[in-house]
């Protein structure tokens, strides 16, 4: 078998690898900032209730969060992994405090003729989601 023949198909099949591994790490990476608030550690939950405004039961301020999205990650997403960082600080409730849905200066921009089939092309809104949040752990 000659190894130089087909080391230049098994090298580009690895580089090929290795930029899906990487690219599919970037697409899905949010780092969320936490500042946390609470000196207790609590042991990690995977109950999490969701609120938007205070919950009435007395509670602790675990930490403060924050997570910026990157264009085309949905809302739900952002928010599991806000529940799924909560759970790991044993929070057993998520409060958001603000979100903001931020439109890029070039979605829905003007139409642009397609001589291909003869019609408009319009741009397709660009979305990204900015979410603070509160941990919280609720006395039962």
């Amino acid at each position: 078998m000659n190894i130089k023949k087909y080391s230049k198909y098994i090298l580009t099949a690895n580089l090929v690898i290795v930029g899906l591994s990487l690219g599919a790490c970037a697409s899905t990476n949010s780092a969320i900032a936490v500042t946390r608030v609470s000196t207790q550690h609590y042991a990690p939950s995977s109950q999490i209730e969701m609120f938007s405004q205070p919950p009435e039961k007395a509670h602790v301020l675990i930490a403060h969060m924050h997570i910026s999205g990157a264009v085309g990650q949905t809302r739900a997403q952002l928010l599991a992994l806000l529940v799924k960082r909560a759970g790991q600080l044993g929070a057993n409730a998520l409060q958001i405090t603000e979100e903001q849905k931020i439109n890029s200066a070039n979605s829905n921009g003007p139409a642009t003729f397609n001589p291909a089939g003869g019609n408009y092309d319009f741009k397709a809104p660009m979305v990204a989601w900015s979410i603070h949040a509160d941990a919280l752990r609720i006395s039962h």
